[in-house]
């Protein structure tokens, strides 16, 4: 099969648009960036991380155009702190079960 490859099928005009505000927010949203770093070791170039970071973006920008919302960039630290906290609570329901 060889190695898996970017697909050409997409509007080339909107992966063009893409590509310095994707390699921005590697640097500087940190949501963005830790995505970034996480799926750089696994890709065989960088590239291919970027292009994911790409896709995550539009993803993103159509959702807020959507459901006309403005960018908020402390919802990803909120949600990781519901999750915690939820975490925390099963962690103390499973450990007064097994007392």
């Amino acid at each position: 099969k060889g190695k898996t490859r970017i697909s050409k099928k997409g509007n080339s005009h909107i992966r063009a648009a893409l590509h310095m505000p994707s390699m921005t927010c590697v640097r500087c949203n940190p949501t963005l960036k830790q995505f970034y770093n996480r799926l750089k070791p696994k890709k065989a170039k960088p590239l291919v991380a970027l292009i994911a970071v790409q896709r995550k973006l539009l993803i993103l920008m159509f959702t807020l155009w959507k459901n006309e919302e403005v960018y908020n960039s402390d919802f990803e630290k909120k949600k990781q702190q519901k999750h915690n906290t939820l975490a925390a609570q099963d962690n103390k329901l499973i450990n007064q079960l097994v007392s």
